[in-house]
């Protein structure tokens, strides 16, 4: 093929993708708050007087919301689906862009710059 005298060849080498394991092991207790639909659509509800008298809180019903749920929730807002949930071996996830988030606070307290540490 003919180029001209301004034209160069650029070669892109295909990336070497490899699947890794890394165990996460924390010094504080993980917390996960998922937004459950109930608080995503409070937070859409315009602002007023009327916004101030939310109803009675269901404590198990926002614990059970809050989970990253990566296998059947219970149909049922008790602890006793909750419990039977675990018991037949429920599974919880965790955001993806959370263990970023951690892996550029980390680097930043190790004095890399926030510009260097992103990913």
């Amino acid at each position: 093929m003919a180029t001209k005298k301004n034209e160069q060849i650029i070669e892109i080498k295909p990336l070497e993708i490899e699947e890794v394991e890394i165990r996460i092991t924390g010094i504080t207790p993980l917390i996960m708050h998922a937004w459950s639909e109930k608080a995503k659509k409070q937070i859409r509800e315009p602002k007023g007087p009327h916004t101030k008298n939310r109803g009675p809180r269901k404590p198990i019903e926002d614990f059970i919301d809050s989970m990253y749920w990566l296998t059947a929730k219970p149909k049922e807002d008790t602890m006793e689906s909750f419990n039977e949930a675990i018991k037949t071996g429920a599974m919880f996830g965790f955001p993806v862009t959370a263990i970023k988030q951690a892996a550029i606070s980390g680097a930043y307290r190790g004095g890399m710059t926030k510009d260097k540490a992103s990913i």
